[in-house]
């Protein structure tokens, strides 16, 4: 019996949850039918994919290893069924946006208001990348536009527009000395163990490493994770700390874990990213109510 695009998911799920009954949550499935469902899968390749954990699991160096290749094989099926959906209905009125963490943040209802003045039947929703893709499906053909945070080098078949700069916060323990402060210089916040992303080394990467505000050599690298509840998990266990957009604190607020300004950290660039050949009149309508929104909010904030 061949392994199902199902199966996968419900693999990689349970890898990004770190737990059968929180990943059977997320899927809205029984937790006793995911846990039979990863035993046969498990069966099925020949291989123990998860260490059994008093809390939960956790992937064995084979599990690891096929991760990626599910998340791969999950990622091309998406792809052609969407295509396959946009030569069924060339004109289907729908749109899917790619995003991080937060989204747009605080920009997010404003855009959707615009857009729908414009467009009030089409149907927009949202789908949520980890840290393994900086360009949030969009050029993995897997959304229509979306939002990204960080510096990224750009392909030459996508656009980019900046919406805004987002300031830069430390997340750190809330029994950390750092906890307690009003604000950190980011000389201060690299000298710490650092709770990071598992891309390569690159713009995005290194920037969210602070690459340009360390000493020569190796960064200390207390944990890489996959995806924003992974990293503040590891930042509330102590492991290290971490910096990201002051957006983050507001929509990602987690016990445990504080956020304290670095103001000397220059500001992360905001963008709304789409495919050049796929920008329909739906797409360049939901930039500009992106980039109009943008601009309001920044008129708005000014004295």
């Amino acid at each position: 019996m061949s392994v199902s695009v199902k199966q996968l998911r419900e693999f990689i799920s349970v890898a990004e949850a770190g737990s059968i009954t929180r990943a059977a949550q997320e899927l809205f499935v029984a937790q006793p039918a995911l846990s039979l469902g990863i035993r046969r899968l498990e069966t099925q390749l020949g291989l123990t994919l998860f260490r059994r954990l008093p809390r939960g699991v956790e992937l064995t160096a084979e599990g690891a290893e096929l991760l990626e290749l599910a998340r791969r094989a999950v990622r091309d099926v998406d792809v052609l069924e969407r295509r396959a959906r946009e030569l069924r209905d060339p004109e289907a009125d729908s749109l899917e946006i790619g995003f991080m963490a937060h989204g747009a943040g605080d920009l997010t209802p404003e855009i959707l208001r615009r857009f729908r003045e414009r467009h009030p039947g089409v149907r927009v929703t949202f789908r949520q990348f980890g840290f393994d893709d900086s360009f949030v499906g969009v050029t993995a053909g897997l959304v229509d536009a979306g939002f990204v945070s960080g510096p990224v080098v750009q392909p030459e078949d996508v656009e980019l527009r900046l919406l805004r700069h987002d300031p830069i916060v430390a997340a750190v323990p809330s029994d950390h000395p750092f906890a307690s402060r009003s604000s950190l210089s980011i000389v201060e916040v690299v000298a710490e163990p650092f709770v990071t992303d598992d891309q390569p080394p690159g713009p995005w990467h290194d920037y969210w490493l602070a690459m340009d505000h360390r000493p020569p050599g190796e960064p200390v690298v207390a944990l890489r994770t996959s995806s924003h509840d992974e990293w503040l998990e590891a930042v509330r266990a102590g492991l290290g700390v971490s910096i990201c957009p002051d957006v983050t604190a507001r929509y990602y607020p987690r016990p445990g874990v504080t956020f304290v300004p670095v103001p000397d950290m220059e500001p992360a660039p905001f963008a709304i990213a789409w495919m050049r050949d796929r920008a329909g009149p739906l797409v360049r309508d939901f930039v500009a109510c992106a980039v109009e929104a943008a601009e309001a909010a920044i008129a708005a904030s000014r004295p």
